[in-house]
C-alpha cells in the first residue's frame, strides 16, 4: 500500500481534519481489526492515522502492545 499524506491542517484548526473512509481504507481497517483483535471502529482511527503518518496518542489499552502507537495508561 502506498502511503499518502493527509491534507495539511491548518494551525488555527488543527484537531478538526475530517479524512474520507475510502474502500483501501477500510480494507487496512478490517486487516488490522483480525491482526489485534480490534473492534472495527478502533481499527479505523488506527488505519487512519497510519495512512496519515500520524502519531496515535492513546490511553486505551486495546492499543498497548501495537507498534507505532503511544499507548499511556490512565492514572
Amino acid at each position: 500500500m502506498r502511503r499518502k499524506r493527509c491534507p495539511p491542517r491548518s494551525s488555527s484548526d488543527a484537531a478538526s481534519n475530517v479524512t474520507d473512509l475510502t474502500a483501501t481504507l477500510a480494507v487496512s481497517a478490517a486487516s488490522l481489526s483480525l491482526k489485534y483483535s480490534l473492534p472495527m471502529a478502533d481499527s479505523i482511527v488506527l488505519a487512519t492515522a497510519r495512512a496519515c503518518e500520524a502519531t496515535f496518542w492513546t490511553q486505551d489499552a486495546d492499543f498497548r502492545d501495537i507498534p507505532g502507537v503511544k499507548y499511556f495508561p490512565k492514572r
